[in-house]
């Protein structure tokens, strides 16, 4: 009789307990998530995505989180951040990684650990030289919204929303106006231009104008290639004593160009090419003289300086000048006299309006 009474008492200690277990879980399951969340802080890190880190911080305590500041001690920033946040029981982790790109623009890196969810998330923005003021505010702006976006069940606003206001009768709606866009390098990308061209060359045959085109391609650093074309002008006359000449001249140069701050209101820029040079003369002989129709093709080397005033992101006015010198020039006789010389030393000024395909 003893022994079932001894069986029966285990029995009774086996269901309460059993009962205790299921009562603490049921407490444990309905105890509030934690609020921490972990900030992974480079050690490395610049004074941009130190500011950043700190108003991210300041956000998050302003929300009622408890932040805990956990150094990144090593570069496997994904097992950091799991780790970071099961250690501490955490909501979440976050980190912001900057990195430095090609033209002068940085990369950064905002990653958030959701715990809830089991997710890492990652998210890029593209820093360029025109954001260097602001670089620390835009990346606190997306790492708020990001984590708003992940913590949004457990997110406290600091404020209530404002009340609408009743609309008032004669009062125009407010749009938002958008952000101006960055202004594209010059001259980077697939680009044309049309303009027109004026030659000196220093007495020997006169100044000459005609219109000009081209065609380039460009790199944001600040590199291009470019073909142009100069010809189909009116023709310039030579007169002697014993007749005269009209002269046509055409210029196909392929040049190479540095631009220095290509996203500036004003861009200087350097220019070095070669080419090729062809001068047609109709001569006009007085009697017993008579004219005779040539063509002369030479080889032609230029250097010269020049500025680009943008108008749109798109669309630029270019001015510029440079010397040009034929290998070797044409020589235009009348009656065995020389009136006039194309291809020697020369100065060439020429205006543009030159865009680029968005």
């Amino acid at each position: 009789m003893k022994k079932w009474r001894a069986v029966a008492a285990l029995f009774v200690a086996a269901v309460a307990a059993c009962s205790l277990a299921s009562q603490e879980s049921d407490v444990l399951a309905a105890s509030p998530p934690s609020r921490i969340v972990v900030l992974l802080r480079v050690t490395t890190s610049d004074g941009v995505t130190t500011e950043a880190t700190a108003r991210v911080n300041g956000e998050l305590k302003a929300a009622g989180f408890d932040v805990a500041i956990v150094p990144l001690s090593s570069d496997d920033a994904k097992r950091e951040l799991e780790s970071a946040g099961r250690e501490l029981n955490a909501l979440a982790a976050f980190a912001i990684f900057v990195r430095p790109f090609d033209g002068g623009t940085s990369v950064a890196e905002i990653w958030v650990s959701d715990r809830i969810r089991q997710t890492i998330v990652i998210q890029r923005a593209v820093l360029h030289e025109t954001d260097r003021d602001r670089e620390s505010e835009i990346l606190a702006v997306r790492a708020v919204e990001l984590l708003k976006a992940n913590l949004a069940d457990f997110w406290t606003p600091t404020s209530p929303p404002p009340e609408p206001s009743p609309p008032t009768q004669g009062v125009l709606p407010v749009f938002p106006v958008p952000e101006p866009k960055a202004r594209a390098p010059f001259a980077s990308g697939l680009g044309a231009g049309l303009g027109a061209a004026m030659t000196e060359s220093f007495g020997a045959a006169g100044v000459t104008w005609s219109p000009d085109a081209m065609v380039s391609y460009g790199w944001p650093q600040g590199f291009s290639v470019r073909a142009s074309f100069v010809g189909l002008g009116p023709a310039a006359t030579l007169s002697a004593t014993n007749g005269s000449a009209s002269v046509e001249q055409q210029l196909a140069i392929l040049d190479a160009v540095k631009t220095w701050w290509p996203r500036s209101a004003l861009v200087p820029f350097a220019i070095a090419g070669a080419g090729a040079q062809h001068v047609h003369v109709a001569g006009v002989g007085n009697p017993p003289y008579q004219g005779h129709t040539s063509d002369a093709w030479s080889l032609l080397t230029t250097v010269g300086v020049g500025v680009a005033i943008p108008v749109v992101s798109t669309l630029s006015i270019v001015v510029q000048g440079r010397g040009v010198a034929a290998w070797s020039s044409a020589v235009v006789q009348i009656a065995g006299t020389e009136v006039g010389r194309l291809g020697g030393p020369s100065l060439e000024a020429d205006g543009e309006l030159f865009g680029v395909l968005p």
